[in-house]
């Protein structure tokens, strides 16, 4: 009678005792393991002829799967691009400071002063327009 010989995979293991013969894995992560991973799995254990086949139509399937999440992530990050963009440009219509600088007294020393144009927070009319401003200055 001839023995078989254990498979040297170092996920399975085969266990010859008596003419039983059985097979088991050893899986360590099991949750960390994606859809794709276990479709693999599964084609892999079904008879040959139909396993060559459902793991070639599953290589087909991986391709296009990759090929459509990296779309979706180019889309996503085309619509970040806009929205940095249109925080850009509403930061700068912000106002900005006029500087004036002015001959002094003293020589070689200038006298210089910074401007800006601001709603007055106290009118009624501007308060709005003040904590508007407001927000957008954080």
């Amino acid at each position: 009678m001839s023995r078989k010989i254990p498979s040297q995979d170092s996920n399975s293991k085969k266990i010859l005792t008596d003419g039983f013969y059985y097979e088991f894995e050893f899986l360590f992560g099991r949750e960390k393991q994606t859809f794709i991973q276990q479709m693999e799995r599964w084609c892999a254990k079904r008879k040959p002829p139909l396993n060559v086949i459902l793991l070639h139509l599953l290589a087909g399937f991986v391709e296009w799967y990759y090929g459509v999440k990296v779309s979706q992530t180019m889309d996503q990050v085309d619509v970040q691009i806009r929205e940095i963009s249109e925080q850009w440009k509403a930061a700068a219509e912000k106002p900005k400071p006029v500087y004036k600088t002015e001959k002094s007294e003293v020589e070689g020393l200038d006298t210089i002063s910074v401007s800006t144009e601001l709603p007055d927070p106290w009118e009624e009319d501007y308060k709005d327009d003040w904590n508007a401003w407001r927000s957008n200055v954080k």
